[in-house]
């Protein structure tokens, strides 16, 4: 990501609606993880960025311990401010990490156009302890590319299908995949689809600003509403679309 995202991100996730949302899941699936083990957890997250979804998880009484890795400079100075610990690895260069963990973290890593997606799969697996669980979140439908694409360095996005067949083909057995943020997707395809209509228009177009931006706290609070309702109901029917993938799924073992 460029540098301005970092910033960004070091000061909004731990508040910003949509990482609050995100890392809601990523906690739900770690606190039934750690229920049907019985046990607490060895995390590893990977890509880990600026760290606040480890610094959230750390102080949980289902998690032993939480590290992570990010290759950018700027994101391990933020992590490191926290407090945590971060290694200096990047998903395709894990060769010298011997440990292995019952959970490992790869959120919104797969995206990015310099990582070969298979293998960053194949050390996803080698650092689960058989039996281990990977937590994975993408950005999805392609159609939905647009300015922030190019701050994040985003090289694809994934359908259903891609991601699924793209973590069984490498020996996972998937638990649940799903999209989400289904019922914000039709604006952020109008925002799209603006952008590559006129681009050169004042609206949606400048290109130096980040997306993410400190939301006032009722319409903060509103979209949070929309995304625990979207929670709810995706318990009942499945949806078609969504502007992220999430998924768990396990390594043979156990």
């Amino acid at each position: 990501m460029e540098n301005k995202e970092y910033e960004v991100m070091a000061e909004l996730e731990l508040n910003h609606w949509w990482y609050k949302h995100l890392h809601n899941l990523i906690e739900e699936s770690l606190y039934n993880e750690a229920k049907k083990l019985r046990s607490s957890l060895s995390i590893f997250d990977i890509g880990c960025g600026t760290g606040g979804l480890i610094y959230r998880l750390k102080n949980k009484s289902f998690v032993s311990n939480a590290i992570g890795t990010d290759p950018h400079p700027l994101a391990r100075k933020y992590a490191k401010k926290r407090g945590l610990e971060v290694k200096n690895y990047s998903i395709e260069n894990l060769s010298k990490i011997k440990e292995k963990y019952d959970v490992v973290l790869c959120i919104d890593v797969l995206y990015h156009k310099n990582v070969n997606t298979l293998k960053a799969v194949k050390n996803l697996f080698k650092l689960l302890k058989p039996g281990g669980m990977v937590v994975i979140n993408v950005a999805a439908m392609p159609s939905l590319k647009r300015n922030h694409s190019e701050r994040v360095m985003e090289g694809r996005r994934f359908t259903f299908r891609q991601i699924k067949y793209l973590i069984e083909s490498e020996g996972f057995k998937i638990n649940k995949i799903f999209y989400w943020n289904s019922f914000l997707t039709p604006f952020i395809w109008l925002i799209s689809k603006w952008q590559r209509l006129f681009p050169k228009s004042l609206l949606f177009s400048n290109k130096d600003k980040s997306s993410l931006k400190t939301t006032n706290v009722i319409f903060g609070g509103v979209l949070t509403k929309i995304l625990s309702f979207e929670n709810i109901i995706k318990n009942i029917i499945s949806f078609p679309f969504g502007s992220s993938l999430f998924l768990s799924a396990y390594k043979p073992g156990k």
